[in-house]
């Protein structure tokens, strides 16, 4: 079995902001943390920081704050527990089921939307981090439920496999990115969820349970879960041989891709768009495998200074007093400080981004890697999201983000880049936003971006205009039947009369009545539920 729990927590401190971390006294192979008014970054088991000698692991309220990724939602939970053994957790839940006491699982702290977090007591399950059993035979993993997707592909390496597809953050427990729904890229690929072959969950009233029948609809509701049925304690995974990928970058033009659309879907393993607003071009990222040997094309530069050239000189034309150290940043470093200089300045955005397409003309070009460090990407700093997704069929996909674009700029929305465009299979997880009992049905997911740089002067202003970007990207949306994605959906800021109006759309969409169902049979008191669970499945209309 394989542990990773000092690395882990390593990487953690290193991340820690304004807070004296104090080691404890190191377990063998259990080696935790503990701080005093701490900010937990939300990054790769943030929580795993948070522990003590005693047998349910706690910390007060005055002792743990968590912030997420992008630091745009955090909490203060009454109660932080660090559960080291099944039969603590049991223990912990057991306790919270019959004090009928709220208990939120939480998993990385990564969701743009603060989807575990709580005020309440948090149960983190960081402690869960082994890697079981790799059956290379049947190309499959068991993990327990706290293992981070980063240190699960590495050790895969080392069988010869690989996980089908991930989504960009490496840092997620593999908990949190099945039970929030997340993604990767590929037409013929199903979001995370569906890798799940077979899982043990701890309800508060039914205890321990495994689901591995596909047929069985408890185990589909489970599967993409929003941590309101259970606590995942274990997964097995189907994985796939580790491979090579042909990577290649490309500038097209909205007509231009128009006429390979359709062939770019099918051919490819892994497909990825990146529009450019108040552009006309759109960078397309094509993956492919590769067998060694097989020619490679033109390669990508490496001339970074060649490739930003465009972009440092307007920076250094428009910043009043340019940083330094800007001849050290990478691409989205730039692009993003760029941006902070006039953020919702549509006219100065609209320049910036014509701007990026020089970057783009110089970054054509294709490279091989296996395929784990392909298919992810630097998406740039704090950042406030929306994403959606909807069926893909007879060139919808490309028709929703003509009508998007196309508001953006009769409404002058200072929208940042990229919009980023991505497809993945259907899934029968029930409550997956790529949910479909057709098995051929292909999904588009669509994000829309503002950076929250923090040199910024008005971060609570462009918090304001990302809502009227967002209620924009929804009137778009509503003609395509799109789903926002768990992670990025939020209920405020909305009135009642949004709230309405949203929970209505989640209903036509998704199984709600069979959700709050089976809630209600395996956590009667809906302990595991926080605000956001219990929002959506509120019955008022």
């Amino acid at each position: 079995m394989f542990t990773s729990r000092a690395k882990i927590a390593q990487r953690l401190l290193r991340r820690l902001h304004g807070t004296n971390a104090t080691p404890l006294a190191k377990r063998p192979a259990r080696p935790s943390v503990t701080m005093g008014r701490a900010l937990a970054l939300g990054l790769g088991g943030a929580a795993g920081l948070l522990g003590s000698a005693m047998a349910v692991a706690s910390l007060e309220s005055d002792d743990a704050v968590f912030t997420n990724w992008s630091a745009t939602h955090s909490c203060h939970p009454a109660k932080v527990y660090h559960p080291e053994s099944l039969k603590e957790l049991i223990d912990i839940v057991a306790t919270h089921h019959a004090q009928q006491k709220k208990l939120r699982v939480m998993g990385s702290g990564v969701s743009p939307n603060g989807l575990g977090f709580s005020d309440d007591s948090i149960l983190t399950m960081s402690a869960f981090d082994r890697i079981l059993h790799v059956d290379a035979a049947k190309s499959q993993v068991t993990v327990e439920s706290g293992v981070v997707v980063g240190d699960l592909l590495s050790h895969l390496r080392t069988h010869g496999l690989t996980l089908q597809n991930v989504a960009s953050i490496r840092e997620q427990s593999i908990a949190g990115v099945t039970q929030a729904g997340c993604h990767g890229t590929g037409a013929a690929i199903p979001p995370m969820e569906e890798q799940i072959v077979s899982m043990e969950i701890l309800t508060p009233s039914q205890g321990l349970l495994t689901l591995d029948d596909p047929s069985d609809h408890r185990f589909q509701l489970a599967k993409c879960g929003l941590g309101g049925l259970g606590v995942v304690t274990k997964l097995t995974l189907q994985c796939v041989p580790m491979h090579k990928l042909l990577e290649t970058t490309t500038l097209y033009t909205l007509s231009e891709l128009k006429k390979v659309h359709a062939s770019l879907l099918v051919e490819n393993q892994h497909l990825r768009y990146m529009w450019l607003p108040y552009t006309d071009k759109i960078v397309v990222v094509t993956c492919k495998p590769y067998t060694d040997g097989s020619p490679i094309g033109s390669r990508i530069s490496d001339d970074i200074e060649f490739r930003l050239e465009e972009l440092r000189a307007l920076y250094k034309q428009v910043a009043t007093v340019p940083d330094p150290d800007h001849v050290n940043w990478r691409f989205t470093q730039l692009r993003d400080s760029l941006y902070a200089l006039d953020p919702l300045n549509a006219r100065y955005i609209a320049r910036v981004n014509e701007t990026e397409v020089s970057f783009w003309e110089k970054s054509q070009g294709s490279r091989v890697a296996l395929s784990d460090d392909v298919i992810g990407f630097d998406c740039g700093g704090q950042q406030l999201v929306s994403e959606v997704a909807f069926p893909s069929a007879n060139g919808s996909d490309l028709t929703f983000m003509e009508d998007l674009l196309a508001r953006i700029e009769r409404d002058q929305i200072p929208a940042h880049t990229p919009i980023e465009q991505r497809w993945t299979a259907s899934s029968r997880a029930a409550m997956s936003p790529a949910s479909s009992p057709l098995q051929e049905q292909v999904f588009s997911w669509v994000g829309i971006i503002y950076y929250l740089h923090e040199a910024s002067p008005s971060l609570d202003a462009i918090k304001d205009a990302f809502v009227d970007y967002s209620k924009l990207f929804e009137d778009v949306m509503a003609p395509y039947g799109a789903a926002e994605h768990w992670a990025k959906l939020e209920f405020a800021p909305r009135s009642a009369l949004e709230r309405h109006v949203l929970k209505d759309r989640l209903r036509s969409r998704f199984p709600l009545e069979a959700y709050r169902t089976l809630r209600n049979e395996w956590d009667p008191h809906h302990i595991l539920s926080n605000d956001f669970v219990d929002e959506l499945c509120s019955t008022d209309l």
